[in-house]
């Protein structure tokens, strides 16, 4: 499953949007689309769209309990309770909202996006 985030508070300030994904939900598989920023070259440069499909792609405006629901996390809950070992794996960039999606909101933070950190 593929999570993209919400714009933080100083993005959407700065009147940033996310003009470069689309995000595309049929039945239970999703698809991502890449798509080339305006006036960056054309496809005979290399700057083609390039799709990418996944078991589920949820939409910055999807709920924490829509994610929690449709990723099937409830079920590695109960093998845990059950005995049996789990992992749910955020994988991403800084900033790319894996705090977001395991935690389910947003740090105020002195630098306006980051989690608390240890010094």
């Amino acid at each position: 499953c593929v999570r993209s985030r919400p714009l933080l508070g100083w993005e959407q300030a700065e009147g940033m949007e996310s003009t470069a994904l689309q995000l595309r939900q049929e039945g239970e598989f999703g698809e991502i689309t890449l798509r080339p920023r305006p006036g960056e070259g054309s496809e005979s440069a290399g700057q083609r769209k390039r799709a990418f499909r996944f078991n589920g792609v949820f939409a910055p405006e999807t709920s924490q309990q829509d994610v929690w629901e449709l990723s099937r996390i409830d079920s590695l809950v109960g093998k845990v309770v059950d005995g049996f070992h789990a992992t749910v794996f955020a994988y991403g960039q800084t900033g790319s909202g894996k705090t977001h999606t395991m935690e389910g909101f947003t740090y105020n933070h002195h630098n306006g996006s980051s989690a608390p950190s240890a010094a």
